[in-house]
């Protein structure tokens, strides 16, 4: 339990994602060198090997989440749900705070 609390706490930036015009959402090496090969982009992660904490992160994340949202998700009762859901807003503020125009993404199951 100790080495997961210490992983997780491994992983936190107290600092704001680089400002870029461009994002990449999951770092994929097609996209990164062979899209963009020379264009200055900022990445962002899907699956959390970095997560940024700041107050501004913090705020704008519980800014977006509406009233109606917490009552539907607490009724519902879910908290894998309710991850879920902050996590992707969280997202989305990451995605405002590098002040992206353009945000490219290439994920794939196959």
């Amino acid at each position: 339990m100790i080495k997961r609390i210490l992983k997780f706490f491994a992983v936190i930036r107290f600092s704001n994602p680089k400002k870029n015009d461009v994002v990449v959402l999951y770092d994929d090496y097609w996209v990164k060198q062979l899209v963009l090969r020379d264009i200055e982009s900022t990445t962002i992660q899907c699956y959390p090997d970095v997560i940024y904490l700041t107050p501004i992160l913090v705020f704008r994340t519980l800014f977006r989440i509406e009233r109606n949202d917490w009552i539907q998700i607490v009724a519902n009762g879910s908290v894998k749900i309710f991850l879920s859901k902050i996590y992707l807003l969280y997202i989305l503020s990451c995605i405002d705070q590098a002040q992206a125009k353009i945000v490219v993404t290439f994920i794939d199951n196959s």
